[in-house]
């Protein structure tokens, strides 16, 4: 079963507020590096790459497994979004 994350079509921003296009977002078992797999639909039938690489405006459609996340964010140029 897939879970809602928290909003099947999330978006990001930098650390000056613009949109975080290209950004990416890698997911992790919460407390490791061990990567974790998300979905792009509700059914969990197709996974998200890994990391999610955000659209123009910054937005991925992101479903999750149940259980505990860490998340990663990075800009387009790999530095960490805080």
């Amino acid at each position: 079963m897939t879970l809602i994350a928290p909003y099947a079509n999330w978006q990001s921003l930098d650390d000056n507020g613009a949109v975080l296009n290209g950004g990416k977002l890698y997911t992790y078992e919460a407390g490791t590096s061990t990567p974790k797999a998300t979905y792009t639909d509700s059914g969990g039938l197709t996974a998200n790459a890994n990391p999610i690489i955000l659209d123009a405006s910054g937005r991925a459609d992101i479903w999750l497994d149940e259980g505990a996340y860490k998340f990663v964010l990075d800009d387009s140029d790999d530095n960490q979004v805080a």
